[in-house]
């Protein structure tokens, strides 16, 4: 009876939030075209090229088996850190370099194929779904905030913090581990991830076309997906700006800072990060803030990921047994560790020089410079997860 009436009110709240929604539209839609547009620019010429090479490889890299055959390698790295099995390392190396809601994508896709139970699933999915190094390196640092150090500073406390959230998942779940440790020897580990690879390829029949139209259908379907959910948190975000309830949101968070003694501007870049993490960013960027609590602003935001974000990963997993009120959790401790660690990194004064990363400048970089940037990541990334693999048998052939 009680789930009955919660469903209910569930389907109450979400009739009347979208009743107020088209009766918002029909009022102002001068206003809702705005915001419609700030979105569909965003996701055109930030999101879709950054996130295109990802979709399309993994879902190649998967159909040949070369995701099987590097997670049988990594298991050695990905228990002792995490407590999760090797297959985990593709979605954590792909969740880190391309940017949300990628890493939710994939771990729906390993839960379904079995090689992540669910309890694993939802531990991963906890701190694999970041903001893309590409965004915070390239549009907040250089095109934001207009110094491009600060990318490194944010990017460094976002990562580390998540990564911290992960290892602090795995000493929770030590003592209720839900599988066991790899079951081949030390010495038969490369015969292992062989044999994962070669049972792949003789059970794949299919021509390569076949194969690469199939990816690049389901990468559009995920981009478009992904498209609308930033185009209709854009537009609400709009209009709770124009109907002013956003700015009185951003009274009742200022007032807490202003007891500190922080001017004006945070809470209405943190209302703002609240729905839509791209705008939120951009409105700390703007405002009168000083740099260190711009910065800090932009950290909570990044780590918060807004509910534009948290829809679409609710979208991606609907179709297993995750729960997205444990992803809710981790983005808020996500926020607790990000900002003491980006204070830590920015007080250290820590950044690379640009010439030592060959970034497109997402400010003014061509959209198929992104692409072609996106699509060297993806390369750079199993790149480095094949050598990660061959170092870490190597080592657990030493050790035994």
């Amino acid at each position: 009876m009680n789930r009955e009436k919660q469903k209910l009110h569930q389907g109450y709240f979400i009739l009347i939030c979208s009743l107020l929604l088209v009766v918002s539209l029909a009022i102002s839609p001068k206003v809702a075209f705005q915001g419609a547009l700030r979105g569909t620019r965003a996701w055109f010429e930030i999101v879709l090229p950054a996130l295109l090479p990802f979709f399309i490889g993994s879902a190649l890299l998967e159909r040949y088996g070369l995701t099987h055959c590097l997670g049988v390698l990594l298991e050695p790295v990905m228990r002792p850190l995490f407590n999760l099995p090797g297959a985990a390392a593709f979605v954590l190396a792909v969740g880190y370099t391309s940017g949300y809601p990628i890493g939710a994508v994939i771990t729906a896709s390993e839960i379904k194929a079995g090689r992540l139970t669910p309890a694993e699933g939802q531990r991963l999915l906890a701190f694999t779904n970041n903001a893309s190094p590409l965004f915070m390196l390239g549009a907040v640092a250089v095109g934001m905030l207009g110094q491009p150090a600060l990318g490194w500073t944010l990017a460094a406390g976002h990562y580390a913090a998540n990564l911290t959230l992960g290892i602090l998942l795995a000493w929770r779940s030590r003592q209720h581990s839900s599988r066991p440790p790899l079951k081949a020897g030390n010495h038969k580990i490369w015969a292992a991830a062989l044999q994962e690879l070669r049972q792949k390829l003789l059970a794949n029949e299919r021509p390569l076309g076949n194969h690469l139209a199939e990816a690049v259908g389901e990468a559009c379907n995920k981009l478009l997906a992904i498209g609308g959910f930033i185009i209709v948190f854009a537009t609400i975000s709009q209009l709770l700006l124009h109907f002013g309830l956003l700015g009185a949101l951003a009274r009742l968070l200022d007032w807490p800072f202003q007891l500190l003694g922080l001017p004006e501007g945070i809470g209405l870049a943190l209302g703002t990060g609240l729905l839509e993490i791209t705008l939120g960013c951009q409105q700390a960027s703007i405002s009168d803030l000083p740099l260190q609590a711009k910065v800090l602003t932009i950290a909570a935001i990044l780590a918060w990921s807004g509910f534009s974000v948290i829809a679409q990963v609710a979208s991606f997993i609907s179709s297993t047994s995750l729960r997205l009120l444990p992803f809710i959790k981790a983005r808020l401790v996500h926020i607790l560790l990000a900002i003491p660690y980006t204070y830590f990194f920015y007080q250290l004064g820590w950044s690379i020089p640009a010439a030592a990363w060959p970034l497109p400048q997402a400010a003014n970089a061509s959209w198929l410079g992104l692409l072609v940037y996106s699509g060297q990541l993806f390369l750079f990334t199993l790149l480095v997860l094949t050598l990660l693999a061959i170092i870490s048998s190597l080592l657990h052939r030493l050790k035994s």
